[in-house]
């Protein structure tokens, strides 16, 4: 249930940059980003571990619960191609700024002229964002 800011961030960031493989959730962002990292697991699973790869960190949550949790949220293997929309009916109207905030320190990025780009996989998504 997305009910706190910090969920509704995180499931912005992992609607972004995670992958589920076998219902099985993981992050994986460059070296620079680890603090993002640090964060999901201080929300999902502090005994997660982190594991280095080439100039990135990666961290899974063994959980496939979790995985199977996060599919009502559009958040299935192969999501960047298949998620259609903002799964805005599961996410208070209040919560929804940190929902977009992930989304976009996940995929997105701010042009020094203050433009916002958001990019996907999926054109219906970016439509519904």
């Amino acid at each position: 249930q997305v009910d706190t800011p910090n969920k509704a961030y995180l499931l912005g960031f992992i609607t972004a940059d995670g992958a589920i493989v076998n219902e099985v959730l993981s992050i994986e962002v460059h070296q620079d980003d680890v603090e993002v990292l640090n964060f999901a697991k201080q929300e999902i699973n502090p005994e997660a571990t982190l594991t280095p790869t080439r100039n990135c960190y990666k961290v899974t949550f063994g959980a496939k619960q979790l995985g199977r949790d996060l599919a009502k949220y559009g958040i299935v293997q192969n999501k960047s191609k298949t998620i259609k929309r903002v799964p805005i009916e599961y996410i208070p109207n209040e919560l929804l700024p940190f929902y977009f905030r992930g989304l976009i320190d996940g995929d997105g990025c701010i042009h020094k002229d203050g433009k916002l780009s958001i990019y996907s996989g999926s054109y219906d998504f970016i439509q519904d964002v």
